[in-house]
């Protein structure tokens, strides 16, 4: 009827157009896929370059052997067995390693080495330089000037990258510089959702799920390396810091110890210990920071906060900017902060009984290990224990703050006691303390050997003249430690934050002239021209 024959052509014009239009959209993906292989074709084929010299690509023709005994059959059943005999041999050559060849070909499985790591780097380089780029103009801002990987990189985001890290985790497991670049790129991509959201979203638990389980897998693949370590730790501290246990954290550093790789190094034995150290720390600190906000919203302590200096004369109702207001902890938190500040003593405690127990001569490692114990106490666990005392309403005499300065000067006086000649700066270390910090102890005026607040001033001049002489006593040949050093490690060492940075003391030389500048000008400062003089004869 001509009403089915409508119909009919209404169809065929249907299909017409939906075919028109998937051959249209076939065709532009094809371009596109045209453009990219453009563009990435040189980054592909140095990976491809970079296997073959190390032995680890698979020739394409040991895909497919042949041989010459085989036989053509023409008949459907006799191709069809031809085809799975072939697809047996082909992963016979790749699982068993069985060729028909005289030469067995090495592949894939992991085995790529430096070379591979590196141009598989130097790919991964390249497009987060233009995903960086597309994320500056923003993803869903396409105002037509995107280049071809830029437009594929706003539509899929970070998970191009992704693919081509574990292709080359795949690839390289045991090279530890490509996991640290594939954890540092989750990480600054968490880091650039957390900001942007300002809230738990499921993209960003499900990065956090994919940064913990990253950094798993690389302390698998690479239990030799101190780096991946450290990076499981703080990454578990960026990450959880809110829910985060001690436990967790030393955990991991128990793991790195019983795999037996770093059980000889007393550096990386130190170093991750100090790391668990610092994660817990700046759990504690985190804590502590809930009870100040700026404008009523939370004020962490990773930001910085002014002076808040008024200028005369300003009205008191006016609101002065930076101005941080302070509140108390509730009892949970308070509760929690003690024990934290009870575990990182703790933690300290088995670092120094573990370790200094099985490499009893390591005099440098116990100086640094009494240094970077001295620095904490000073500047977070005993201002803390103070307010924590101060908000359970306990007395605060002279007897309890007594005893929490001399558990900072303990462990200052360990420090310089650990290494003979100790290094200058671990004097001026202890000197910015008792110059600085300690006054807030004497100026209170409730220390027995102090009760006079006035006596407090000379008394720290003289604490701190006293403390030079000694510094200068103690390093008059420490000049010689310049010559035995490790001319491998870099003057500038100290700067990184790596094992590296901590590790790493400055030249001798530069430190200690450094002290003797200090001790002149303080003289200078606080002192009479007899001890001038006799401070510039000490330094001569």
């Amino acid at each position: 009827s001509f009403f089915d024959g409508s119909v009919k052509l209404i169809k065929q014009q249907y299909l017409a157009q939906q075919k028109a239009s998937l051959w249209e959209t076939v065709d532009l993906n094809r371009k596109k896929a045209s453009l990219l292989l453009n563009v990435l074709s040189s980054y592909e084929n140095n990976v491809d370059v970079a296997m073959d010299n190390e032995g680890i690509m698979l020739p394409r023709y040991s895909l497919f052997p042949q041989r010459d005994d085989d036989k053509v059959d023409a008949s459907p059943l006799g191709r069809h067995v031809q085809y799975l005999h072939r697809n047996c041999a082909k992963w016979d050559t790749i699982i068993v390693g069985e060729s028909f060849g005289a030469t067995n070909h090495r592949f894939l499985s992991g085995l790529g080495g430096a070379q591979t790591a590196q141009a598989f780097l130097n790919y991964t380089s390249f497009l987060q330089r233009i995903f960086h780029d597309v994320a500056k103009q923003g993803f869903q801002n396409k105002t037509g000037e995107f280049t071809p990987i830029q437009e594929h990189i706003a539509d899929h985001k970070f998970v191009f990258i992704l693919s081509l890290y574990e292709r080359a985790v795949s690839e390289c497991p045991t090279v530890e510089k490509v996991w640290v670049s594939y954890i540092h790129f989750l990480r600054g991509e968490w880091i650039r959702l957390r900001k942007e959201k300002q809230e738990d979203t499921s993209e960003l638990r499900n990065l956090s799920s994919m940064l913990q389980a990253v950094t798993q897998r690389s302390c698998r693949n690479c239990p030799c390396s101190v780096t991946v370590f450290e990076l499981r730790m703080t990454t578990l501290g960026l990450v959880s810091l809110s829910n985060l246990e001690p436990d967790n954290i030393g955990s991991v550093v128990q793991d790195a110890q019983q795999l037996g790789f770093l059980s000889q190094s007393p550096e990386a034995l130190l170093y991750l210990r100090l790391v668990s150290i610092m994660v817990v720390k700046r759990k504690l600190l985190s804590l502590v920071s809930q009870g100040s906000n700026l404008y009523q919203s939370q004020f962490d302590f990773d930001q910085e906060e002014g002076m808040n200096i008024t200028a005369a004369g300003r009205k008191k109702n006016k609101a002065t900017a930076g101005v941080v207001f302070y509140q108390k902890l509730n009892d949970s938190n308070r509760e929690e902060a003690i024990d934290l500040v009870d575990d990182i003593r703790d933690m300290y405690d088995e670092a120094d009984s573990f370790l200094f127990k099985s490499f009893p001569k390591w005099d440098e490692g116990r100086r640094i290990f009494w240094g970077h114990r001295a620095s904490t106490e000073a500047s977070v666990l005993c201002p803390l224990g103070l307010a924590l005392q101060q908000n359970d309403g306990e007395s605060m005499d002279g007897e309890i703050q007594a005893s929490d300065d001399n558990e900072v000067i303990r462990c200052y006086e360990k420090m310089v006691k650990a290494q003979k000649p100790c290094h200058p700066d671990a004097w001026r270390e202890y000197l910015k303390y008792v110059s600085s910090t300690h006054l807030q102890y004497l100026a209170n005026g409730k220390l027995p050997r102090n009760p006079d607040r006035i006596g407090a001033v000379p008394s720290v001049i003289r604490k701190t003249r006293g403390l030079y002489n000694r510094a200068m006593s103690s390093v008059r040949k420490a000049g010689q430690m310049s010559n035995t050093q490790n001319p491998s490690i870099s003057p500038l060492s100290w700067m990184n934050t790596s094992i590296y940075g901590l590790m790493t003391s400055r030249d001798t030389d530069a430190a200690l002239f450094d002290l003797c500048r200090e001790f002149v000008e303080f003289e200078r400062n606080f002192g009479t021209e007899e001890s001038v003089s006799r401070a510039v004869d000490l330094v001569r």
